[in-house]
């Protein structure tokens, strides 16, 4: 049996449990059922297809075993009542819109297997306050938490790059960067006016073009020796920035990228002040 059929018996109509034997939910194959309230899942699974129980609104609760390798594009998309999920070890992907406007999702557990987030994979998930990236991340998506609103930390990004997964993102937020990260992609945090802290490791070699572009809320900035490269425009428009240390002193960055930081009082490079043009 490769796509799942529902069990008929005494069950209750607002609980699905999917029959022992199927190793496949089809795509779309449960999409806007409504009654659901929870999914009862076989370790006979294998994948769940893209959009599978997609729009089922009154779901709040499903288990994922260990069994399942595969989770579709927007499988449990505008879930708006799914509270709390857990992916499996031998899940290495979330693909995109996975979690989609799953307005009351608090509670995200993931895996240190887990390899990459696809883009808007967590969007519009309001109620999440603290997510934890394990090290094994080496990409996250465009805009993969963006309208996050409730979001106060993030910790861990991506082992390898951070794209925006931020981008023009309102919420107070604190982000520190795991150990193995190279690159800070290009509008990485672009416009997260709530942005108050990022620790950025030793081992970020580049951070990209406007990454860090009108950050309001960001205070101060410290760049550790390996970072080689900042972008143009990294910096623009952080109106708050009192303080940025560059540890290194051969770190290239050009005049625009501090500009319109005019609350700017402290620059230094390599332990040794000096003036930057803000306007």
């Amino acid at each position: 049996m490769s796509q799942s059929t529902e069990t008929k018996s005494n069950t209750p109509e607002n609980i699905l449990v999917i029959p022992r034997g199927t190793t496949k939910i089809g795509e779309a194959e449960f999409n806007g059922r409504n009654e659901l309230t929870s999914v009862i899942i076989p370790d006979t699974v294998t994948e769940i297809g893209e959009r599978a129980f997609s729009a089922c609104r009154g779901l709040e609760s499903v288990n994922i075993p260990d069994s399942v390798t595969k989770i579709g594009q927007g499988a449990f998309a505008v879930c708006e009542n799914l509270k709390a999920i857990t992916i499996p070890d031998s899940v290495t992907e979330i693909d995109n819109y996975t979690f989609f406007s799953c307005y009351q999702l608090a509670s995200v557990t993931l895996p240190d297997t887990l390899e990459l987030i696809g883009k808007f994979a967590f969007e519009n998930c309001l109620s999440l306050k603290h997510i934890s990236i394990p090290d094994s991340t080496k990409f996250i998506g465009v805009g993969a938490f963006l309208g996050c609103t409730g979001i106060i930390a993030l910790t861990g990004a991506a082992g390898g790059s951070i794209d925006d997964i931020f981008y023009d993102f309102d919420s107070k937020v604190t982000v520190t960067v795991p150990d193995g990260i190279i690159a800070i992609i290009d509008g990485a945090f672009c416009k997260c006016k709530r942005l108050q802290s990022i620790t950025i490791p030793e081992g970020v070699k580049s951070i990209g073009n406007v990454a860090f572009w009108e950050c309001t809320s960001l205070t101060s900035i410290v760049i550790p020796e390996s970072v080689t490269t900042i972008g143009a425009g990294a910096f623009h428009g952080c109106s708050a920035l009192t303080s940025v240390d560059i540890k290194g002193d051969h770190t290239r960055f050009d005049e625009a990228t501090f500009m319109g930081c005019n609350a700017l009082k402290s620059f230094t490079i390599a332990g040794k002040p000096i003036q930057v043009k803000t306007a």
